[in-house]
C-alpha cells in the first residue's frame, strides 16, 4: 500500500483555489450518458489531507438544488494517481466551475 500523498495540479489549474484543493475535473465532454449525477469531482488534500486516503466530492451542476447532487469519497494514493492518469482530458481550471459549485465546495469544507 502507497503512503505518498497526492500532489496539487500546478498552480494554473488552481488560481483562486483554496489551499485544500487539489484538482478539479469535469467529465462532462467524456462521460457515456449526459444523465451522470456527479458531473464534477474536486479532490481534496493540504489541510484535509487524510491518512492513507484522498477525499474528493462528487457534484452535479447545482449541489445545493434538493435533486442536486453533493456526496463524499475517499480513494487510496493509487486510485488518486490512477484516475488522474485516465482522466486528465477533463482537468478544468478551479475558476471554470460554475460560481455556485465554488462556493458550495468551500461551504462544504469548512
Amino acid at each position: 500500500m502507497s503512503t505518498t500523498k497526492p500532489r496539487r495540479a500546478r498552480a494554473r489549474w488552481l488560481q483562486g483555489a483554496p489551499e485544500y484543493v487539489l484538482d478539479v475535473f469535469d467529465c462532462h465532454k467524456t462521460c457515456k450518458s449526459f444523465d451522470s449525477a456527479d458531473r464534477y469531482t474536486v479532490f481534496f488534500g493540504g489541510s484535509l489531507a487524510g491518512n492513507t486516503e484522498t477525499y474528493y466530492l462528487g457534484l452535479s451542476d447545482n449541489p445545493d438544488h434538493p435533486q442536486g447532487v453533493s456526496m463524499w469519497g475517499e480513494m487510496s494514493s493509487n486510485d488518486v494517481a490512477g484516475y488522474r492518469a485516465s482522466a486528465k482530458r477533463d482537468r478544468i481550471r478551479w475558476l471554470d466551475l460554475p460560481e455556485n459549485v465554488r462556493k458550495h465546495v468551500v461551504q462544504r469544507c469548512q
